[in-house]
């Protein structure tokens, strides 16, 4: 079955290399890949945040990549000003959960994949967060 048929947006990035990026997420993915990865293409990681227990973790990848700002919370990355993309790099079953609370202040969200457990759990909600930001917007 092909899928693109059921897909109603396809995101494309330009070449604009300093949105500031916000980073939800401290192990090992963000550690080996993301923020690596950021680098070496030369995106700015102006923030990070984590759960609470790993924020000793953000902190310490704070240093390391120079990123200027370690939030508490994700609502709190998510009220910083600055922030005009967050990365999501949660495991699947986390990620719709910090969706929902990034949706309100109108953030630029890259979700890891799968963003959830079957493609039509996917679609609903992804249909939510549309109607979310929409209902956040009038």
């Amino acid at each position: 079955m092909d899928l693109r048929a059921h897909i109603e947006y396809i995101p494309r990035m330009g070449s604009k290399k300093d949105y500031p990026i916000g980073i939800v997420g401290s192990g090992f993915i963000v550690r080996a890949c993301h923020l690596p990865a950021y680098e070496q293409a030369g995106y700015r990681v102006v923030a990070i945040t984590t759960r609470t227990e790993d924020l000793p973790q953000a902190q310490s990848l704070a240093e390391t990549y120079r990123i200027p700002k370690v939030h508490p919370t994700i609502e709190a990355l998510a009220k910083d000003p600055e922030v005009e993309i967050v990365d999501i790099a949660y495991p699947p079953h986390l990620q719709l959960e910090v969706v929902e609370k990034l949706v309100p202040y109108k953030k630029a969200i890259l979700a890891q994949k799968p963003l959830a457990t079957n493609f039509w759990e996917a679609k609903k909600n992804s249909r939510t967060m549309r109607c979310k930001r929409s209902d956040s917007s009038r």
